[in-house]
């Protein structure tokens, strides 16, 4: 069967592309690799051998077909790049394995996309003798066929890839030079809207700005000019000092008789009303005075008095605690006391019960040793601590 005989199994867990009637030399350097290792940018190999026909297996699970995914959404300047970028790196690798680029699998139908990271990648077809130049050129009528109308920078570099396949011999660093050239213009044409867009911007907010300074000023200029202040001008070329003087003491003098005299009744009764109400004021003022410092002694006296009922109550309450200590501890002390002679006696026993009267005798010495130290571990703590408990009873102050 052809190489061009392949078939697509996609189920929940996988998804295979079978190439077959395809011919497989086991002594071949590049089927041995294809085999073994698994080249970056290529789809894991397998081989099925059967009776009729020999069928190569790839695994392109969760990738997908280029003829269905850019069949739903066309080609930007992005995936253009990183179609080529694929092949170029491919090449690479393929190189470091010695092997030809005729096995890389470039037709439309055989090459997959992984839309998470923007790459694709390629089937490697062991024994095929296709033109990569072919095969290339058919890529170009494929991305001219599903570029993004609304993408300008992708329309033109499709067009200029498809008159460069007529024109030259393709190469993937000469494509890729034009592609990278047309991306530095897209950046730079985004560079420059952008900065138009803010000269724009803010150029017309400066111009409304000015627009309204000038409004408000000459808005101030004309309500000056509709509502101008009184202003009279004087003559003082012939007026004097003297004359000034004169003028003064005339106002002066034509004051009734009447108001004087009033104003001069007036005068010393206003001051002994004034020095009534002062002595008054002074009074109150004493009154209030006495009246604050009585009532500042008073709360420093509660104050006072508080403070020493909780010191009182904090010293009742430490000398009831150390009397509910010393009353556990006497208990604990007549335990040990009580369980020393529990012991002083029954060891004896035991032991003439165990080895009899003759032993007794004989370590009668080491006995009396022993409930010496018995009764001494047992009483000098409940001594010492009998001593200490003599002394006068705490009461609690009313």
């Amino acid at each position: 069967m052809p190489r061009n005989f392949l078939r697509i199994e996609k189920n929940l867990t996988h998804s295979y592309l079978y190439l077959h009637g395809m011919e497989w030399k086991e002594k071949s350097h590049e089927q041995k690799i294809i085999q073994q290792c698994l080249i970056p940018g290529t789809l894991p190999f397998r081989l099925i051998q059967e009776e009729t026909e020999t069928i190569f297996q790839y695994n392109f699970y969760p990738y997908e077909k280029i003829v269905d995914y850019f069949a739903e959404k066309p080609m930007n300047l992005k995936h253009i790049i990183a179609l080529f970028e694929s092949i170029h790196s491919t090449l690479l690798q393929m190189e470091e394995y010695l092997l030809s680029p005729e096995i890389l699998g470039l037709k439309k139908e055989e090459i997959f996309f992984d839309a998470e990271n923007n790459r694709f990648l390629f089937p490697l077809i062991p024994s095929a003798s296709g033109n990569p130049d072919e095969e290339i050129k058919d890529l170009i009528d494929f991305i001219f066929d599903n570029i993004d109308e609304k993408d300008e920078q992708a329309i033109l570099s499709a067009y200029l890839l498809h008159q460069k396949k007529k024109t030259e011999t393709l190469q993937i660093k000469s494509i890729l030079q034009l592609l990278y050239s047309q991306k530095d213009k897209a950046s730079n044409t985004k560079e420059k809207r952008f900065n138009n867009l803010e000269k724009n911007f803010f150029g017309n907010a400066i111009e409304e700005i000015s627009l309204n300074k000038s409004f408000e000023n000459k808005s101030f200029e004309n309500k000056s000019l509709k509502n101008p202040l009184p202003f009279q001008e004087l003559d003082l070329s012939d007026y004097k000092y003297a004359d000034y003087m004169k003028n003064i003491d005339g106002n002066a003098t034509a004051s009734t008789p009447d108001n004087s005299e009033f104003m001069s009744l007036s005068q010393p009764v206003e001051g002994e009303c004034n020095i009534e109400t002062e002595k008054g004021k002074e009074k109150e003022e004493e009154k209030k005075n006495k009246l604050l410092f009585g009532l500042k002694n008073l709360f420093k006296n509660k104050e006072k008095e508080d403070k020493l009922r909780s010191i009182d109550n904090i010293r009742y309450e430490s000398k009831e605690q150390k009397q509910v200590k010393k009353k556990n501890s006497t208990k604990k002390e007549l335990r040990k006391v009580l369980l020393g002679l529990i012991l002083m006696i029954a060891f004896p026993i035991l032991l003439y019960l165990w080895k009899g009267s003759s032993i007794l005798h004989d370590y009668l010495p080491f006995l009396i040793l022993i409930e010496t130290a018995i009764f001494l571990y047992a009483s000098l703590d409940f001594l010492a601590l009998f001593i200490s408990s003599k002394g006068t009873r705490t009461t609690k102050p009313s």
